[in-house]
């Protein structure tokens, strides 16, 4: 990775930089499908040690390094998304380069794209939260539909879109902005660099800087089809195109569909459609039509217990709409109720299809002193130790997430001791750092074990998941001290991790 100078955006990361893209930072790594198991809390607590050790990685070459590509399920669908997992350090670097053309990104995109728009000034960016930005478009939607140039909807969308994207299309959609030239060179290396290290194919699914630069690939595409639609509106890939007469649809669509092509990426025909406006159809594709009305006034107050019939209603006997069950396990979340406990405990697939949204409902209960004691631990360690799969396997990772937040026993640590230190082909290393975790919190855990762990497993962020479950107070100064030092001769990563244990 080079860096030339201090002009065109291709300097070293200063401590400034380091120091707020990591707390500006903390909360997307804590939110998303493979949350970070310590939510950055160890860098963001010595900046300037983290920078020390980019900068060694950055002149030694090692940034980036190993990456993986974990599987997250698709609800309802057989197939998957390749998740990226990259080593921390990289995702930081990959943050800091990229925060660094997001004003020039943000300058050039049109008021109607509200997917990742910047909330926060630089350098400490942040994306906007999309339950606003998905509030707004719905609202810009439903403006424009009820235009009276308006007389028909269109929904488009694009197959496959972040592993299509080639870093060299990328890079000349970025020189059509004000984005300081080095700034986009060391984007491309380091988009290039990331897939021969293991990464998935194209823009790397997962860190929070890939939405920016999936934003600016598409502003072709936005330009195509301005001047031919009454109004578009666009979530990412997922576009909302208005026209004044379902004739007009044909041309819009082709000039769409050449635009998408010239950038190398296809068109999903099958989320493709087009609805006249007024009917419920055309309402539906913008809003869910139940969730429209479970949230509008005129839906009465809908306690726990309503809610859990409403979810288990979704498995009676017929194919559960996902949107649903998400819709339900968020009401029971922000309620705090154990009352769905039993539905997961009846459909363990709720964990599969959707992991993130059980694993919020589960966090909820798992840190509410009234609701942790009815997680049942039995079902939970079986969950996160059960048979690998690649649609099982974002749900262990949010099983064992939440294992590690409560106060497991012996028998149970043992179990997710096994996963986190289990080097068979099918253990993956995001999932291994959770057991990690989760073993920590237990009855099973010991400190001098978890040196040893972390003294001989190979890749950093289990060796970094068993270095923070050594609380700051095991043991004495000298024994805490040495395990410092051993542990930093393994691996000097891992300097500001242990910074916690001096």
């Amino acid at each position: 990775m080079r860096h030339t100078g201090p002009d065109g955006g291709d300097h070293p990361p200063t401590l400034d930089e380091v120091s707020s893209n990591l707390q500006a930072g903390v909360d997307w790594v804590g939110k998303r499908d493979l949350p970070d198991i310590e939510e950055w809390a160890d860098f963001v607590a010595v900046p300037e040690l983290v920078r020390r050790r980019l900068l060694s990685r950055i002149d030694e070459r090692r940034c980036p390094s190993l990456a993986h590509a974990f599987p997250l399920s698709k609800p309802g669908k057989a197939e998957v998304r390749r998740m990226a997992w990259l080593h921390p350090y990289d995702e930081l670097y990959f943050r800091i380069v990229v925060g660094r053309v997001a004003p020039a990104i943000e300058a050039a995109l049109d008021p109607d794209v509200f997917s990742h728009r910047l909330a926060a000034e630089l350098p400490a960016w942040a994306v906007q939260d999309p339950r606003e930005a998905f509030r707004l478009r719905l609202a810009r939607g439903k403006a424009l539909l009820a235009d009276e140039r308006c007389n028909a909807l269109a929904v488009t969308d694009l197959r496959h879109y972040y592993p299509s994207i080639t870093a060299g299309v990328l890079v000349e959609a970025l020189h059509r902005t004000a984005s300081p030239r080095g700034a986009i060179t060391l984007i491309g290396e380091l988009l290039r660099e990331l897939e021969a290290m293991g990464a998935p194919a194209g823009l790397p699914i997962g860190p929070e800087a890939s939405g920016l630069l999936g934003n600016i690939l598409l502003l072709s595409v936005d330009e195509a089809i301005s001047d031919l639609a009454q109004g578009h509106v666009r979530y990412m890939d997922d576009s909302w195109m208005f026209v004044q007469a379902e004739n007009e649809w044909p041309e819009v669509y082709d000039a769409y569909t050449v635009s998408a092509e010239a950038l190398g990426l296809e068109v999903n025909t099958a989320k493709v459609a087009l609805y006249e406006k007024g009917s419920p159809a055309a309402d539906n594709a913008m809003q869910h039509a139940q969730i429209a009305y479970l949230v509008s006034g005129s839906s009465p107050y809908r306690t726990p217990e309503m809610s859990t019939e409403d979810l288990r209603a979704q498995f009676d006997g017929h194919e559960p709409d996902w949107s649903l069950v998400c819709f339900h396990l968020g009401s029971l979340r922000h309620a705090r109720s154990a009352h769905g406990l039993a539905v997961l405990y009846d459909h363990p697939e709720i964990l599969q299809e959707v992991p993130r949204h059980a694993g919020q409902y589960l966090s909820s209960l798992a840190t509410s002193k009234r609701s942790r004691g009815k997680v049942d631990p039995d079902w939970l360690v079986d969950q996160a130790t059960g048979p690998r799969t690649s649609r099982s396997l974002t749900g262990q990772l949010q099983a064992c997430r939440i294992a590690s937040r409560l106060r497991l026993g012996n028998e149970h640590g043992k179990r997710l001791e096994e996963l986190a230190t289990d080097i068979s082909p099918g253990c993956q290393v995001p999932l291994q750092a959770w057991a990690a975790k989760a073993w920590g919190s237990s009855k099973a855990h010991s400190p001098g074990r978890a040196v040893e762990y972390a003294c001989h497993f190979g890749d950093f962020s289990v060796r970094r998941a068993f270095a923070l479950t050594i609380d700051p107070s095991s043991s004495t100064p000298s024994r805490r001290s040495c395990w410092h030092r051993k542990l930093r001769s393994v691996d000097a990563d891992l300097e500001p991790t242990l910074a916690r244990i001096r």
